[in-house]
């Protein structure tokens, strides 16, 4: 397991949040850099579980549907 929590932001994050991270040496992707603008929520999280990252969110509806009945 890794000792550092490893970020991928997606779009809606400005790339300088990125660069901030990165010159603090956290270990992070893009949208951009994965190659996921445009594409659904859930090609962001096979990426993130692919890779071992977290995506933080701020986000006004939920990330995925819920599953109640």
């Amino acid at each position: 397991m890794a000792d550092r929590i490893r970020f991928h932001l997606d779009e809606h994050v400005d790339p300088a949040i990125a660069a901030a991270l990165r010159r603090a040496g956290i270990d992070v992707t893009t949208t951009i850099q994965a190659r996921l603008r445009t594409q659904d929520d859930e090609a962001h999280l096979r990426f993130a579980r692919d890779e071992g990252r977290v995506i933080p969110k701020k986000r006004t509806r939920p990330l995925y549907p819920s599953r109640s009945p």
